[in-house]
């Protein structure tokens, strides 16, 4: 029974790497960081120093395959990854 568990285990963890992959590129299909940052500055003349600022401080500027599993782009990731730390100041931790 434990063998069974562990394979399923380890057959899960390709399946939502792919996932994960295939979710990244279809969402860049549909909008490339430069749209996205045109839709989030709200103008219709943005400078492109502006926009490269944007991509910069979001993490649209690395390249596709490094950008996918970068947790800059996954706020939720990024507050599950402080509560499991203890470092979120809205949670509770007691004895």
């Amino acid at each position: 029974m434990l063998a069974y568990i562990v394979r399923r285990v380890l057959y899960a963890i390709p399946i939502l790497v792919g996932v994960n992959l295939i979710t990244f590129l279809l969402f860049f299909v549909v909008n490339t960081p430069d749209d996205m940052a045109r839709m989030q500055l709200g103008a219709k003349r943005v400078t492109p120093e502006a926009i490269e600022k944007w991509k910069t401080e979001r993490g649209y500027n690395t390249t596709l395959p490094a950008g996918a599993f970068d947790l800059k782009r996954y706020p939720a990731i990024q507050d599950w990854l402080k509560r499991v730390a203890g470092q979120d100041k809205h949670i509770a931790i007691t004895d």
